[in-house]
């Protein structure tokens, strides 16, 4: 009877650990298709960088180069930078207008997202601004977030992609993030 629970409780964890299995392969199925997808929505000129740690995944990507092919805006403030900021620069570039302003905390990133952005020939549509994080009073509530004053000028918000900063950070980072736009929009 030991023996037969043994087994038993083998083939069922042996079961799990399957199953748990097959479902990271499905997951790494659909980001390899909505990849593909992409690659077939945005004619770039160049390979994106990889889309795996920090980075939006391939899924987002494509739901944001549809959501800028939909809703053709004029001005994207998008929080973070990266490959984010060049699927929506080119989604901009495919609809023929608007441009995609980046808020990055981190200057080296800031940086290296303008480099990606010159390489792409995407200069038109994308800017990264280094905005650093600090606090900043919306409404009379009091936050941590990018410097407002990368806003300054920006006119109306069209969509906003809210994709940083990393949550590594501290928590709650990101609550100012739709206040902020809404009052840019209301101000633009």
């Amino acid at each position: 009877a030991f023996g037969v629970a043994v087994i038993v409780f083998e083939l069922g964890r042996r079961r799990a650990a399957t199953g748990a299995r097959l479902d990271e392969i499905a997951a790494d199925v659909a980001q390899t298709e909505a990849l593909l997808a992409l690659g077939t929505r945005l004619r770039t000129r160049r390979p994106l960088p990889a889309m795996r740690g920090y980075a939006i995944a391939p899924d987002c990507a494509l739901l944001l180069a549809t959501l800028v092919a939909e809703e053709r805006p004029g001005l994207v403030v998008e929080t973070g930078s990266g490959v984010s900021t060049l699927v929506i620069a080119y989604a901009l570039e495919a609809i023929g207008g608007g441009r995609v302003l980046s808020l990055e905390h981190d200057r080296a990133r800031a940086d290296a997202t303008r480099a990606e952005i010159a390489a792409h020939g995407l200069s038109a549509y994308a800017t990264v601004v280094h905005a650093p994080l600090g606090p900043c009073e919306i409404a009379g509530e009091g936050y941590v977030w990018h410097d407002l004053r990368a806003l300054e000028g920006a006119g109306a918000i069209d969509l906003v992609f809210d994709d940083g900063p990393p949550k590594y950070l501290g928590r709650m980072l990101r609550a100012a993030s739709l206040r902020v736009s809404v009052g840019a929009a209301q101000r633009g």
